[in-house]
């Protein structure tokens, strides 16, 4: 069964994954155009994750 961390270690890990990604990310060497946009793929991602799961729950109630 999966536990809940709590939110400062939640903010802490997503920070961290965070500066990881963009950190390998900027040592690759492709277009600059499509650096912009990959860039934000997790971004997008996780907003779209986070919808579904939200509408989830209010499908719920």
């Amino acid at each position: 069964m999966l536990q809940k961390l709590p939110k400062p270690s939640l903010y802490f890990l997503c920070a961290l994954l965070g500066m990881g990604y963009f950190n390998a990310f900027s040592s690759l060497d492709i277009n600059p155009i499509l650096k912009n946009y990959l860039a934000l793929v997790p971004v997008q991602i996780g907003l779209v994750i986070y919808f579904l799961w939200f509408r989830r729950d209010t499908l719920k109630d």
